[in-house]
Order: C-alpha cells, then sequence, then structure tokens
C-alpha cells in the first residue's frame, strides 16, 4: 500500500539543514491502532545547535485485524 506524501519534498529556507526523527508505536493487538510520531529538528549554528521545529502524528488502522 502507498500514500502520497506531499510534504516529503518541501524546503525550509529558514531552516536549510535539518533531519526527521521517527517513533513508531506498532499497538498492542491485531486490528487495534498504530502511530508514527514524525519530528523535524533543524540544525543551526556554528556548532550545529539541533532545534526541533515541527512534530506530528501520523495514526491508522493496523492491517493484521481480523
Amino acid at each position: 500500500m502507498s500514500e502520497a506524501a506531499p510534504w516529503s519534498a518541501v524546503r525550509d529556507r529558514v531552516n536549510p539543514y535539518g533531519f526527521v526523527a521517527f517513533t513508531v508505536d506498532p499497538g498492542t493487538h491485531p486490528g487495534g491502532r498504530t502511530s508514527m510520531a514524525v519530528t523535524y529538528y533543524a540544525v543551526n549554528g556554528p556548532y550545529g545547535q539541533v532545534e526541533p521545529i515541527d512534530t506530528f502524528t501520523l495514526e491508522r488502522t493496523r492491517n493484521d485485524g481480523t
């Protein structure tokens, strides 16, 4: 299964260098909810300080339900 991800190619002109961290919660039972927390960190300054810029959570029903 694939999903559209128009946000994956957005440029941040204020914070041109950064990375994204993902935290996955697979859920507790078949057919339950699963989620992925996403945080974008900017790398700024002469010493590479890391600053969280944006965070959101993606959630959906697991595919292994009965």
